[in-house]
């Protein structure tokens, strides 16, 4: 887990395989203080009153991740209790 804040942009940056990759988040984010959770190569970010902003994976021939279409803040099950 890491603390950050969005740039003027709209991006966070993170280094992932040694190499910076820029993530754009938005610009009605800017300022906007935010964790990105890192799994390998997946990345959540979320705002820190829990509001997902942006859930991707890595791939190790991009630098830049652009805009996406929103995600909807929704609690997904992840495993099932028998």
């Amino acid at each position: 887990m890491r603390h950050d804040t969005v740039d003027q942009w709209g991006q966070v940056t993170l280094r992932y395989l040694s190499v910076l990759r820029h993530i754009h988040i938005g610009r009605a984010y800017r300022g906007a203080r935010i964790r990105l959770l890192v799994a390998g190569a997946d990345v959540r970010i979320v705002r820190e009153d829990g509001e997902l902003l942006r859930e991707l994976t890595l791939e190790q021939d991009r630098l830049y991740f652009g805009k996406t279409r929103p995600v909807h803040n929704v609690v997904r099950q992840v495993s099932s209790m028998s």
